[in-house]
């Protein structure tokens, strides 16, 4: 019995010196290192390395997804509003369709989650709904 009152007393006691509240208080920026080496577009990549690259220059936000748009025509990197929430995929499949000029290319891959655009990250599961076919144009 006097035991049982001793353990009571030594948890009571440890709870006595957690707050019940706090405000939360900001520390600041963290300076992160560049990447080591973020994928750039080569002349002559075949569309699948090309896109496999493209999607690894995604995961570096820095300057608006800089890495990323070079691999994007101008009017697609005007059209791109890299500010909400973002996919995270993994097993990506391409299945492409080759003509003289353009080769499109249709995209399969399996959702593990969602980061928001205040960096959340959210799981997920099932397949990445189809985005169509992805349009590659040679470029001079």
């Amino acid at each position: 019995m006097l035991a049982a009152v001793w353990l009571l007393v030594l948890v009571l006691a440890g709870c006595a010196g957690v707050p019940s509240s706090s405000a939360p208080q900001a520390i600041g920026t963290v300076d992160r290192p560049a990447p080591p080496s973020l994928p750039k577009p080569t002349p002559g990549m075949d569309p699948d390395i090309l896109l496999r690259e493209f999607l690894k220059a995604t995961a570096d936000p820095a300057n608006r997804h800089l890495a990323a748009r070079q691999f994007l025509t101008e009017s697609a990197s005007r059209a791109w509003d890299d500010a909400g929430s973002a996919l995270l995929i993994d097993n990506v499949v391409f299945v492409e369709t080759r003509g003289p000029d353009r080769v499109s290319v249709n995209m399969r891959a399996d959702i593990l989650g969602s980061l928001s655009d205040v960096g959340v990250f959210e799981t997920g599961e099932g397949a990445l709904p189809d985005p169509g076919p992805i349009e590659l144009v040679k470029t001079p």
